[in-house]
């Protein structure tokens, strides 16, 4: 508990349990860490695959349609070939990188050379 309050205080999750580790900010800097265990969740799933949601007692439950699956797969596909699209802009940004550095040596190499012959 010492490692997380020296940095003020912190928040994390264990198990099914959240704790909430601060530091008093005043007097004599009294470390704290209050517990409480996390409750179900209150979104559930069918087996048909509808979603039922409450959201308070004077609320009726609202019923959420599942995903299309047709709608699924093409954003599903939209997204593999963009990421096919980003390695091969990844990969020619490497090439290009290589060469760049290739041509800055080249430069440099050029640069010397010049600085050699000039000097008396």
């Amino acid at each position: 508990m010492s490692v997380v309050s020296n940095s003020g205080g912190a928040t994390f999750i264990t198990g099914r349990t959240m704790h909430v580790v601060s530091k008093s900010r005043y007097g004599r800097k009294a470390i704290q860490n209050s517990t409480r265990e996390i409750s179900n969740a209150r979104y559930f799933a069918s087996s048909n695959g509808k979603c039922f949601a409450r959201l308070s007692r004077t609320h009726t439950d609202l019923v959420h349609h599942a995903v299309d699956p047709a709608a699924k797969e093409r954003i599903e596909t939209a997204m593999r070939d963009a990421k096919m699209k980003l390695d091969m802009v990844e990969e020619e940004h490497k090439d290009l990188r290589r060469q760049l550095e290739s041509v800055q040596r080249e430069g440099q190499g050029m640069q010397n050379e010049l600085v050699r012959f000039s000097l008396p």
